[in-house]
């Protein structure tokens, strides 16, 4: 009977990786996008592996963010080790770090199907589930975006060190408990939600009708897990600071319960994918929204009336996997329902367990007709998401299906416009600069764009114009300074860029482009041991650099020629 289940779970698992492959076979080929090249191209821990241990003392926007000062930092080593195991089989091929993205998504769903399984005892409840978490068009946001790789991390650590949690309440072997805990501190070093995961285990620990003595001497070592890793945040850790203020304010909760709805109405039918079906119709967000709040009175009061445990359970894994969002609601808004999709990707699970008990109550009254219903809905989800892969293929293909959804998104517009100059198209960068100053003239970022797409052209007055303008609206922004003292010394002015450039490391001081710069603006004007000199400084804040190792290796044979000073 043992070896029966073990083959059967071989065939699931074939069966979900399979799935998931089918499903975003379309997105191999798809290029970096967004913070794709940040974590990944720009990466210098991840292309050595003796400077893979540093990726536990640094921030995952390392190499973003030089201003160490930066508010939005992320501790997810795992993330980047992932990373630096895909670039040493695929280098700088995409398809590769999508494939990994693929597999994983397949297995989540594989383990997702296992813990289900075990709490409500239902392989075809727990089966379906998996079916709508693996072919689901909302999943793209995290599947299709290579950097969506943390969100895929956490929820694999997640659903795992619950069903080792599930194995040893119903069996009791120390192995099971040994392997929860363990899978808990990976999850938290691929993303910081896996802090949620002790609420996790309680609420599966309840389903499986465990004692309530049992359940709190078995989660203790995850609070105290949890509780040290809030402490390493506040104190140790290279992260933004948890802030716990006003976290359950009366407000708080309000924009909360909006938010649940708000992605209720796009598990329903994605923001991105609105525009298919609907075009620019006004109407159809509201009547989302709506629908939304249709579906969760009625899954509130069958709870109530039926105590149906899948649908209790659903709403309670839902509303517990979004509640990260509450000390980023200002984050979402700011960026929008498209980029902030991910956050839904372990939320979901919650929707498609309701959908899925749904599916089966229906089967259970009408037979053909719900086996028809639910292939039909399998075949919809599995097109939808071919469709939304197509979104995620290049940067401007991108950021023009997010602005076909909100067309006055500027952090958008910059984007698009960075994209643009990526391929040489300045007339469309500088449209994009201008259409988000017409709406915001205080947008920094839009006079760096315009600053960018005027070099390109070759006219650097403009760009020194427009990069003093956005030095002058961000003055704590780096990007401002190194633009403008590399402008300045490409049209030769270097005494002009000198002072930019040390103005610039009095305010960053562990930038090690401003080092790198300011080492080519003296090596370009003869002085080689200053040169020298600068490079140290950068390779000391970076010691894999090996272009500054390069550059010194150069400026010191020079020298040895006796001809330069």
């Amino acid at each position: 009977m043992i070896q029966v289940e073990k083959n059967l779970n071989i065939v699931f698992f074939l069966v979900f990786i399979v799935l998931s492959l089918f499903c975003y076979s379309n997105v191999l080929n798809n290029a970096f996008i967004l913070d794709d090249d940040f974590l990944i191209t720009s990466n210098l821990y991840i292309q050595d592996w003796s400077l893979v241990p540093k990726l536990f003392k640094v921030d995952i926007f390392h190499f973003k963010i030089p201003d160490l000062t930066a508010s939005n930092l992320y501790y997810r080593p795992l993330q980047s080790l992932s990373y630096a195991f895909d670039y040493s089989f695929f280098k700088f091929n995409t398809w590769g770090y999508h494939l990994i993205n693929i597999l994983l998504h397949g297995l989540n769903s594989f383990v997702l199907f296992l813990l289900l399984g075990l709490i409500f005892k239902d392989k075809i409840l727990a089966f379906l589930t998996g079916v709508f978490f693996c072919v689901h068009p909302i999943q793209v946001s995290v599947v299709a975006y290579i950097t969506g790789r943390g969100s895929i991390l956490e929820a694999f650590f997640i659903l795992s060190s619950l069903w080792f949690s599930a194995k040893y309440f119903l069996e009791g072997k120390k192995v099971y408990r040994i392997s929860s805990l363990l899978l808990f501190i990976l999850a938290l070093l691929s993303r910081e939600g896996a802090i949620l995961l002790p609420f996790f285990t309680v609420l599966c620990a309840f389903f499986l009708k465990i004692d309530r003595k049992k359940i709190f001497v078995y989660t203790l070592p995850f609070w105290l897990i949890a509780a040290v890793y809030i402490v390493g945040r506040m104190f140790f850790l290279p992260c933004s600071k948890c802030t716990f203020l006003n976290l359950f304010s009366v407000f708080k909760i309000k924009d909360f319960i909006l938010l649940s709805q708000n992605y209720l109405s796009q598990l329903i039918l994605p923001a991105g994918l609105r525009n298919l079906f609907f075009g620019q119709a006004v109407f159809i967000k509201p009547v989302l929204i709506f629908s939304a709040w249709l579906i969760t009175l009625a899954c509130l009061a069958g709870a109530f009336i039926f105590k149906n445990k899948p649908l209790i359970f659903g709403l309670l894994f839902y509303f517990l996997g979004l509640l990260p969002t509450l000390n980023l609601i200002d984050h979402i808004n700011y960026y929008g329902v498209i980029l902030c999709e991910h956050y839904l990707y372990l939320a979901a699970i919650g929707g498609f367990l309701i959908l899925a008990n749904l599916v089966i109550f229906l089967e259970k009254k009408s037979g053909m007709i719900a086996k028809f219903f639910i292939g039909a809905l399998f075949l919809f989800y599995f097109f939808l998401t071919l469709v939304n892969n197509n979104y995620y293929k290049d940067p401007i293909t991108f950021y023009r299906q997010v602005l076909s959804v909100d067309k006055d998104h500027s952090f958008v517009r910059v984007n698009l416009g960075n994209a643009y100059l990526q391929k040489y198209m300045f007339d469309q960068a500088i449209q994009e600069g201008q259409a988000v100053l017409q709406a915001e003239p205080g947008a920094w970022d839009a006079y760096l764009l315009l600053g960018h797409a005027y070099k390109g052209k070759g006219e650097f007055d403009q760009a020194v114009k427009f990069y003093r303008q956005a030095i002058q609206l961000n003055p704590v922004g780096i990007q401002g300074y190194l633009n403008l003292g590399i402008t300045l010394a490409e049209t030769e002015d270097a005494v002009s860029a000198e002072g930019v450039f040390k103005e610039a490391l009095a305010r960053f001081p562990n930038s090690v482009d401003l080092h790198r710069n300011l080492g080519v603006l003296y090596g370009n004007t003869g002085k080689l041991k200053e040169a020298i000199r600068v490079w140290q400084e950068g390779l000391l804040l970076n010691p894999g650099d090996r272009g500054l190792k390069d550059n010194i290796n150069d400026a010191e044979e020079l020298l040895k020629d006796g001809n330069l000073k």
